[in-house]
């Protein structure tokens, strides 16, 4: 039976969501996880050098690592 619950924030529930499945699965299954649901269209190569141009990897974990902090995502 479903509760009458005080309805959640989505990041709230993303974020919850992530921490699970990163507790249990690791970081790396939990992303492929997600990525596989994140089928869209297009090239996904070319958008990522769109969006990330030709930053190294260690510069991108760094940004990931800083919006973390901030609460960012």
């Amino acid at each position: 039976m479903i509760k009458n619950e005080e309805p959640v924030a989505i990041n709230e529930i993303v974020r919850k969501g992530w921490n699970l499945l990163v507790d249990n699965m690791g970081e790396a299954d939990a992303t492929r996880f997600i990525v596989s649901f994140e089928r869209g269209k297009g090239d996904s190569v070319q958008e990522i050098k769109k969006f990330w141009g030709d930053k190294k990897v260690e510069d991108i974990h760094k940004e990931v690592l800083e919006a973390k902090k901030k609460g960012l995502i």
